[in-house]
C-alpha cells in the first residue's frame, strides 16, 4: 500500500512539474506580459482600449504583439496638425481596420499609406479601427476623433456580417432599460443620438485577471476548436452556434439571428429593412459632415470569409442543417449598399468581388484566419490593392500626384 502511495505520489509530482515546465515556456514563447492590456472608459465610447506597447493579441489561430499610440488606436503617433503637402485618408471601421490580428506593417492602412505615398506627395493612412463597434459608433469617431486631424478622405469600411445586425433593435444590448450602445434614429428628416447615456469616466485598469498561459491555450486551440466543438454539436452536448462565434444565439430556425442578412427572405424581414434604412441614413449623415470639413467620402463594404469562400459556405450549411432549407444570397448586402449609395452618389467600393475573384484565381487561397475570421496578412493586402486601384478610378485623390498610380508595391504577399 505504502508502495502505490509512493508511486501516486511521484506521479503526482511528476505531472505538476511537467505542467509547470509547460506553463514557463509558454509564457517565454508568446512573450506575454499578463494584464499589461488595459482598458479605459470613453465617454463617447464606453470601453475601449488604452494606449500601450507589447500587447498581445491571441485568439484562435491568430497570434499577433503589437502596440498602440496614446489614443488606442493601432497606428503610429499621428500629429494634429497635418504637415505641409500631406495628403491625409482616416479610414474608420471594426476590428478588420483595427487589424490587431496582423503585424503592423501587413494591416491594410499601413499597406495603403505605402502603396500610395510618393516623395514628392506623401501620404498618411489614418487608422481609426475599433474592435467591436459598428455604425453608430463610426459616426462618433468620425465626429470626435478622425475630423480632428484634418482628413482629405474619409473612408468607411461597413462589415457585412454584423455591421447591419448591430442595427436591428432586438440586437443592442441593454442594461437596467438602457441602451449600453450608441442607438440612432432617423426622425423627421435628421439623424438623432437616442437611448445613450455616455458612461462615467473611471481610472485605467487591466483587461482581465492574470490567467494561465497554458489555460488560455486549452482553450483558444482545444475546448474552442471548431473539430472539438462540431464533436459536442453532434453529440447533443452544444447547440450550433457555437462552432464559429461563442455566445452568438441560435434562433427559432436552429441557425444564429445574424445570418439572416444573407437570406433572402427572412421572417424578421422589417427589422432588416429598418436596419438597412438606418445604415443609409447614418452613412448619409456621415458624408455630409465630412463635405462641411472639406474632405471627400467614400464607403467600403467588408465581406465575411463565407461571402468570399466557398467551401467556407458549405461548412456553415454543415454547422446548421436548417440553413440548407432556406434561400441564400450572399452578395445581397453588397448590392444593397451599393443600390442605397448610389442613390446619393457616395462612392462605394464593394470587396467581396475582387476578394473573391483573387481567392479562386490563387486556387481558393485563405485571405482569412479561418476559425478567427479576420483578415490574415494576405487578405489586407488584397484589400488594400482593392482600395488603391477604387481611389484611382473615383478620383478621390484628384490633383495629387498618386491619382491614377496602382500596384507600385506589387501584388498580396
Amino acid at each position: 500500500m505504502k508502495r502505490w502511495a509512493a508511486r501516486l505520489a511521484l506521479a503526482a509530482v511528476s505531472v505538476l512539474v511537467a505542467v509547470g515546465s509547460l506553463e514557463f515556456a509558454l509564457r517565454l514563447r508568446s512573450d506575454e506580459a499578463q494584464g499589461q492590456v488595459t482598458e479605459r472608459v470613453d465617454p463617447i465610447l464606453g470601453r475601449v482600449k488604452a494606449s500601450g506597447r507589447g500587447l498581445v493579441y491571441r485568439k484562435r489561430d491568430a497570434y499577433n504583439i503589437y502596440d498602440t499610440n496614446s489614443e488606442g488606436f493601432y497606428d503610429r503617433e499621428r500629429a494634429k496638425e497635418k504637415p505641409p503637402g500631406v495628403f491625409r485618408i482616416a479610414v474608420i471601421g471594426d476590428s478588420f481596420i483595427d487589424a490587431v490580428q496582423v503585424p503592423f506593417e501587413s494591416t491594410l492602412s499601413q499597406r495603403l499609406e505605402k502603396a500610395l505615398s510618393r516623395p514628392e506627395r506623401p501620404v498618411e493612412v489614418l487608422n481609426f479601427g475599433r474592435g467591436g463597434t459598428s455604425l453608430p459608433e463610426y459616426r462618433l469617431l468620425l465626429e470626435h476623433w478622425a475630423l480632428a486631424y484634418d482628413p482629405d478622405l474619409v473612408l468607411v469600411f461597413v462589415y457585412n456580417e454584423n455591421d447591419l445586425d448591430d442595427l436591428r433593435p432586438d440586437a443592442i444590448p441593454q442594461v437596467n432599460g438602457k441602451y449600453v450602445r450608441p442607438v440612432y434614429a432617423w426622425e423627421n428628416g435628421r439623424l438623432l443620438l437616442k437611448d445613450y447615456s455616455p458612461p462615467a469616466l473611471e481610472a485605467s485598469h487591466a483587461a482581465g485577471k492574470p490567467r494561465s498561459a497554458l489555460l488560455h491555450l486549452v482553450r483558444e486551440r482545444v475546448w474552442n476548436h471548431p473539430r472539438v466543438v462540431s464533436w459536442m454539436v453532434n453529440a447533443g452536448l452544444m447547440d450550433g452556434s457555437q462552432l464559429y462565434s461563442r455566445g452568438v444565439l441560435v434562433n427559432a430556425d436552429g441557425y444564429p439571428t445574424l445570418y439572416n442578412v444573407y437570406r433572402v427572405s427572412p421572417p424578421d424581414q422589417a427589422e432588416w429593412q429598418y436596419a438597412f434604412d438606418l445604415a443609409g441614413h447614418i452613412l448619409q449623415d456621415m458624408a455630409s459632415l465630412c463635405a462641411e470639413h472639406g474632405a471627400r467620402f467614400a464607403v467600403a463594404s467588408i465581406p465575411s470569409q463565407f461571402e468570399v469562400h466557398g467551401a467556407l459556405r458549405s461548412e456553415l450549411f454543415h454547422a446548421y442543417p436548417a440553413m440548407a432549407k432556406e434561400k441564400w444570397d450572399f452578395e445581397q448586402v453588397s448590392n444593397r449598399l451599393e443600390e442605397s449609395l448610389g442613390r446619393h452618389a457616395i462612392p462605394f467600393l464593394r470587396l467581396d468581388r475582387p476578394l473573391r475573384s483573387l481567392a479562386l484565381a490563387a486556387g481558393d487561397k485563405p485571405l482569412y484566419f479561418k476559425f478567427n475570421a479576420h483578415w490574415n496578412s494576405v487578405g489586407n493586402a488584397a484589400a488594400a490593392s482593392a482600395v488603391e486601384d477604387f481611389i484611382a478610378q473615383n478620383g478621390l485623390a484628384q490633383g495629387t500626384a498618386f491619382a491614377g498610380a496602382s500596384h507600385q508595391q506589387g501584388g498580396p504577399d
